[in-house]
């Protein structure tokens, strides 16, 4: 607050310098000494206003949504607030310096408390919008989170787990945490989805053409990979995520043990190799499940693995360099010549077994000929694609 001796300071000052306006400072010290003088003469009627400030922040506070024990200590936290606000008002009305250092540390805690008020609202909505966010979204975090104290503290917040506390500025608190200061937990990286888009492309080719991938193209590939990383700001969080977020066909490339506690260029070498590896073996995937192409003129004829095992047995019945037994993966088979008074009468009763594991012949039989439509003796292969379970043929070109 000005004083007269202020005035006094001003006028020695004008006559240092003829460059300043005496009359101009001589009514700026009146201006301000007649505004102290007004704030010290204000009664306590000033309050019904602040008092009506702090109800308007109250009313930005509710338990709308939140748990009981939340609830609860939101109310506990308004009703405290309330009545150290109206405490400090009570002892500022009756200070009539409002310049001096003791009214002015009483507004201050009743502005905090105006301000916690405030604080609390935003901070209790964070909270509800993270609760809608987790619980509509389940699957789009990444798997990485398992990995940070921070995302595992936020996702026990959202889904309720965490006991809640407030501070007096009105921050929640869940342990040593306040919850404004969490790491939001990641979400799953588009790097995954790009690289699966990879792995199926590279399927697809290799299936077209029957060409598996070579060690350059894998080589290339693994580089890409590499690359992407090293365009994203946090490089060890994007290789951690791609390691851990499934990739193609719902896997991961590494377990969370494997990651944790691996720096970036350790990480980076671990993921570029896993992915070289998923890379070459859907090239491998692609290659055994080509088909050759049609050739012009060419016709596709299918194959059975025991049609020479079944033809092999008819030409031991007919007396040509055949066997009696064949084996198939770890199954035998026997053939056992029919009776009859002619060649066609003992074909039509011969029967092939599938032996025990003592050797002898068991229940599981078919009869190696049947008849066409003809009437004419032939080669019963369809049963005996199904004794064998050799029902799914290759295709190949004549």
């Amino acid at each position: 607050m000005a004083t007269a001796s202020d005035l006094i300071r001003g006028e020695a000052l004008v006559a240092q310098s003829g460059n300043i306006n005496l009359g101009e400072q001589i009514g700026k010290g009146f201006e301000t000494i007649a505004k102290s003088i007004a704030e010290a003469k204000s009664t306590i009627s000033d309050w019904g206003e602040k008092e009506a400030e702090l109800n308007d922040a109250m009313v930005l506070v509710d338990t709308d949504n939140l748990l009981p024990k939340e609830a609860e200590v939101v109310v506990e936290f308004l009703t405290a607030g309330k009545l150290k606000y109206a405490e400090a008002a009570k002892k500022a009305s009756r200070i009539a310096d409002k310049s001096s250092k003791e009214y002015k540390d009483l507004v201050k805690i009743m502005n905090d408390v105006n301000t916690s008020f405030k604080t609390l609202a935003k901070e209790k909505q964070d909270i509800l919008d993270a609760r809608a966010y987790v619980k509509e979204s389940p699957n789009g975090f990444s798997g990485v989170n398992s990995l940070y104290e921070d995302s595992l503290v936020y996702f026990d917040t959202a889904k309720g787990k965490a006991s809640l506390t407030l501070n007096e500025k009105g921050h929640f608190v869940t342990g040593n945490k306040e919850f404004r200061n969490l790491k939001s937990p990641s979400k799953k990286s588009l790097i995954n989805k790009a690289t699966t888009q990879v792995l199926t492309g590279a399927y697809d080719k290799v299936k077209k053409d029957g060409k598996e991938l070579t060690s350059n193209e894998l080589e290339k590939a693994a580089n890409g990979l590499i690359a992407s990383i090293m365009e994203t700001k946090n490089h060890l969080l994007t290789t951690q995520q791609f390691l851990l977020d499934p990739i193609y066909g719902g896997i991961s490339l590494a377990t969370e043990e494997e990651v944790k506690g691996k720096n970036k260029e350790e990480l980076i070498i671990l993921a570029k190799d896993r992915y070289k590896q998923l890379l070459k073996e859907q090239s491998s995937k692609g290659k055994k499940d080509y088909v050759e192409p049609k050739k012009p003129g060419s016709k596709y004829v299918n194959v059975y693995r025991t049609d020479t095992l079944i033809k092999s047995m008819d030409d031991f019945v007919k007396g040509k360099d055949g066997v009696k037994e064949v084996r198939d993966g770890s199954s035998t088979y026997q053939v056992v010549v029919g009776e009859g008074k002619t060649d066609e009468e003992k074909r039509m009763n011969t029967k092939v077994y599938l032996l025990k594991a003592d050797g002898t012949t068991g229940e599981n039989f078919i009869n190696l000929y049947k008849k066409d439509a003809a009437g004419v003796p032939i080669l019963n292969r369809l049963d005996f694609r199904s004794l064998t379970g050799d029902t799914i043929p290759k295709q190949q070109y004549k």
